[in-house]
């Protein structure tokens, strides 16, 4: 600043936890050599963008057949970790038909978002403010909480 230069900022990056109640794994049934598992889990733990997941599923597919519900829990569950750790999200869980996203101090909740927000869901969504900002968003019956998960996420690109 000093100098006249604008410093580089950092991008948005959280250590996210994700609870969200569903199994989530490469079965042994599935792929049973440990070494290759813990390399997909590798491969996996990257996946980021829809075009990352179709490449992992593909290569799953490919490889293994027919992927098992929890494999392909595990890839959303992947997208989901990574593009909340980049809104700032810390925590992000489901309790009693709420998904709940809690931020860091350093987040991606900005007006705009916030303006997406209610607009896509309405009274189905609180948002608290304050020192710990967190996010409710009521689930609707039935609705898949992976799908709702990435589905409100992908309002804070």
């Amino acid at each position: 600043e000093l100098k006249g230069q604008t410093p580089e900022e950092k991008p948005i990056s959280a250590d996210t936890q994700v609870e969200l109640g569903v199994s989530a794994f490469l079965p042994e049934t599935y792929i049973s050599d440990e070494l290759t598992r813990l390399s997909l889990y590798k491969r996996i733990s990257a996946v980021v963008t829809d075009e990352d997941r179709l490449e992992a599923e593909g290569e799953l597919l490919d490889r293994f057949g027919d992927l098992p519900r929890e494999a392909q829990n595990l890839l959303d569950i992947a997208m989901i970790r990574n593009r909340a750790s980049r809104a700032g999200v810390a925590r992000l869980v489901q309790q009693q038909g709420r998904l709940v996203l809690l931020f860091e101090r350093r987040n991606a909740l900005t007006p705009e978002v916030f303006g997406r927000l209610m607009d896509a869901y309405g009274p189905r969504l609180m948002i608290y403010g304050g020192v710990d900002p967190r996010l409710s968003l009521t689930l609707g019956k039935g609705e898949k909480v992976t799908k709702s998960a990435l589905e409100l996420l992908s309002h804070f690109n």
